[in-house]
């Protein structure tokens, strides 16, 4: 089951990673890890298409709200990313 549970999150992560590049980059390494496994454990996506799961992401974030360790233009940021890619779609 460990496998099965790996292969998603790195799926998820790579995605997400991909849609929101520069998030990535400014989290570190733990930070951004530690983020997607929280979007994996509690939000409960409303959609069961895998590209519109940035959406979904977004959605978490915004409804998680700011927390102390994130930048205070986190939400700001991954809305401008996520809008990027909805306008390249």
């Amino acid at each position: 089951l460990q496998v099965y549970r790996d292969l998603f999150f790195n799926s998820l992560e790579g995605l997400l990673a991909g849609n929101f590049p520069i998030i990535r980059r400014i989290l570190d390494g733990g930070r951004w890890q530690a983020l997607v496994r929280d979007f994996y454990r509690e939000h409960r996506c409303a959609t069961p298409i895998f590209p519109e799961l940035p959406r979904e992401f977004l959605q978490y974030l915004q409804l998680r709200g700011v927390r102390s360790a994130d930048p205070p233009w986190l939400l700001e940021l991954a809305h401008y990313e996520w809008v990027e890619l909805a306008l390249d779609l």
